[in-house]
């Protein structure tokens, strides 16, 4: 995938709605953003992460194609840790279509499927897990199933994941002490495991404890009620 390139894409579900969110990330993000917006005050300075009130108009500039709200986030302090630009215009799928083919027309590159996350992930700016955690959200069924994923997102995982990475070098180092100055210990201090090592295996069998609970929590469980004919199982159902 070139990542030189600038990309667009509708962010928000199709169909609908009071607003839709246009995203545009790349290097040619705000040269575009100034190509098809024109503020409806005349000191629109392009400050990072501030709200631009005006309208989106064609390529020509002949048509106005909506009023909107659009912002601009100076990379590295974004989404993707590029040049992004969010533009919020009237949740008309017509409109958003409309507004996205001028973009395309002026050189962005329509997004391809997680497209955004993963110029992210290869910015720094998430991790595997944080990437997964936006997919989890994304699909959460149930209000817990969705904090599971926000904890996640905010590092959660990633840190129990680092904490036992840390123990197990750490162990390592000292093995490695252990045998370059074998001289200066004993016999049995030598073969004693490192206490790294137990305190890892505690941190990552808590973690593994821990995995039924969550997918049950974000899949559910599957349950059969079974009975005789008539004693009631269709209103136990209905009931719950």
């Amino acid at each position: 995938m070139l990542r030189q390139d600038t990309i667009a894409a509708v962010a928000t579900p199709l169909g609908a709605g009071g607003i839709g969110i246009i995203r545009v990330s790349g290097p040619r993000a705000l040269e575009t953003a100034r190509r098809i917006f024109k503020p409806s005050k005349n000191n629109c300075s392009w400050e990072s992460h501030v709200l631009y009130h005006g309208d989106i108009v064609s390529a020509d500039e002949k048509t106005a194609l909506d009023e909107v709200l659009i912002s601009f986030m100076r990379g590295p302090s974004s989404f993707t840790g590029e040049d992004v630009i969010e533009i919020n215009c009237h949740g008309s799928f017509v409109i958003m279509q409309k507004i996205l083919s001028e973009l395309v027309s002026l050189g962005c590159r329509p997004a391809g499927p997680g497209e955004f996350s993963q110029r992210a992930f290869f910015n720094n700016k998430l991790d595997l897990s944080q990437a997964e955690a936006l997919a989890a959200m994304a699909a959460a069924p149930t209000p817990q199933a969705f904090a599971l994923g926000l904890a996640q997102l905010k590092g959660k995982l990633t840190a129990e994941i680092e904490k036992a990475r840390s123990l197990l070098i750490e162990a390592l180092a000292t093995l490695d002490a252990s045998i370059d100055f074998m001289e200066d210990v004993s016999a049995e201090e030598s073969l004693a495991p490192a206490p790294q090592i137990d305190e890892a295996k505690k941190s990552i069998e808590k973690l593994l404890a821990t995995y039924h609970e969550a997918k049950i929590i974000t899949q559910g469980l599957n349950v059969v009620i079974t009975g005789k004919p008539n004693v009631g199982k269709s209103s136990l159902l209905n009931a719950l």
